[in-house]
């Protein structure tokens, strides 16, 4: 195993302890008002869509590692239109969503360390993904990383 992949599945062993880590059966409660559990209630619906439609987008070169697969294409339409990286931008939505639904701040608070973490996996994911397709640097200027 070369070092990069011995490094991609780290960050996807890495990705799995922190999303693991968000459902720690830690309470911090505070007050919450019926639009917040509403909000919370929109954003985990939202969010699963997003995720749903860029995995059946994604099929066949769907991957747990950051490298594109040897068969993938450039995606620039349906949801990837929208977000450069919906799969990340569905799992944000969800769990932010969830912390809201429940009124949790721990679990508030956590989804900020994910979405750090998900913006520097996205960060060396779009290394390689310029180093695998010419026109990436031009889907990444008319694209937003996340929403």
């Amino acid at each position: 195993m070369t070092g990069r992949k011995k490094r991609e599945w780290m960050l996807f062993a890495l990705q799995l302890l922190l999303m693991l880590g968000y459902f720690l059966p830690v309470y911090l409660p505070y007050k919450s008002y019926t639009f917040l559990i509403l909000f919370g209630g929109f954003l985990m619906l939202a969010g699963a869509l997003v995720l749903l439609t860029a995995l059946f987008q994604l099929r066949n070169a769907l991957s747990p590692l950051p490298s594109p697969r040897p068969n993938a294409v450039l995606l620039t339409t349906g949801i990837f239109k929208y977000s450069r990286h919906p799969i990340y931008t569905g799992l944000i939505l969800c769990f932010t969503g969830f912390a809201f639904y429940f009124s949790n701040g721990f679990k508030l608070l956590y989804c900020l360390l994910l979405l750090g973490f998900f913006y520097f996996k996205s960060v060396y994911e779009e290394r390689l993904l310029i180093q695998r397709f010419q026109s990436y640097d031009d889907y990444k200027k008319r694209t937003r990383r996340f929403l």
